[in-house]
């Protein structure tokens, strides 16, 4: 709608004879400067009001908008190398907010820790078992069982924690944002 009165307003300035009217264009009032970065030139984004409300500013890279305090949905376009994800963020200042999208390289790093350590947890139980069988305290000193239930047991535990934290790195869409303020201009 303002693009509109201002192509309206530019029209008549050129066609008018006289141009004695000057046309001011700056950012509305109470609005403030965000600049919006991507660490990817390429990565193209959205901006809505609302999760399900239409985007009002496409961008690629890096942009810089003229925004009020409040709640903004940025999405990222889904492309060969970036998954496409949402996620809100809030602004009540002049800010820079720095985009990291995700990358499938993320989800297969998620997907390849996540299924080493189902890995590790079966062998390490296997190792466990195995071993546990044996000590029962027939063979006193048994330094070489006692070693391989150790590192079974260790293998066990790396693969519990690796796990979930795999499988949590392959699930994510959401691009990790960081907002952070501008400095004031020096005066």
């Amino acid at each position: 709608m303002a693009g509109r009165a201002l192509l309206m307003a530019t029209a008549a300035l050129l066609l008018s004879r006289t141009a004695s009217a000057q046309v001011a264009w700056g950012p509305p009032p109470g609005s403030f400067p965000v600049v919006l970065h991507a660490s990817d030139p390429n990565v193209s984004f959205t901006l809505a009001h609302d999760k399900d409300s239409p985007p009002f500013v496409a961008c690629q890279g890096e942009c810089v908008l003229p925004l009020f305090e409040g709640d903004y949905f940025l999405k990222i376009d889904e492309t060969k190398n970036i998954i496409g994800g949402k996620r809100r963020f809030k602004v009540d200042a002049p800010s820079e907010v720095s985009i990291e999208p995700r990358t499938h390289d993320d989800r297969a790093t998620g997907q390849l820790m996540g299924g080493l350590g189902i890995g590790l947890l079966v062998l390490g139980t296997v190792g466990m078992v195995a071993t546990g069988i044996h000590i029962d305290g027939e063979r006193e000193n048994d330094k070489g069982e006692a070693a391989l239930f150790a590192v079974s047991f260790f293998g066990f535990v790396g693969g519990a924690v690796l796990t979930p934290i795999g499988w949590v790195k392959a699930g994510r869409a959401a691009p990790v944002l960081s907002v952070t303020p501008l400095a004031p201009a020096p005066r």
